[in-house]
């Protein structure tokens, strides 16, 4: 429950310069994160009714899944998807492809900080 900008640099840089790849310590990288979703995501639509489900899931999370969907690669999702807190993305079938469609996504009025200051700087 700390800032970014609280985090010890030595511990955070590596994770920073290869989120994808790099463990945080004590953590997951962004390719375990996407292992953990896929599965999920896989369970769910299998398991799923005729009725629809809604997934309640931070950033990543999102990102994660619609790089599946779409293709994209993890490293690219941040810039591909950019979204903001409290979005809402609708994820549906068309013919044999799954598609998203962004029903909200309010830029803020204050800046979101995603990772510590001395990175937007670079």
């Amino acid at each position: 429950m700390r800032s970014w900008d609280e985090l010890p640099k030595e511990v955070v840089d590596p994770w920073m310069a290869d989120f994808v790849q790099v463990r945080i310590p004590g953590g997951e990288s962004y390719l375990d994160l996407h292992q953990r979703v896929t599965e999920c995501w896989e369970r769910i639509r299998e398991t799923k009714g005729p009725g629809d489900a809604a997934i309640v899931a931070h950033g990543g999370v999102i990102r994660s899944i619609l790089s599946g969907i779409t293709g994209t690669p993890l490293i690219d999702s941040f810039k591909v998807f950019a979204l903001y807190y409290g979005c809402v993305i609708r994820i549906f079938r068309q013919e044999d492809t799954l598609q998203y469609e962004v029903l909200y996504n309010q830029v803020p009025t204050e800046k979101e900080q995603h990772k510590p200051s001395a990175f937007y700087k670079k």
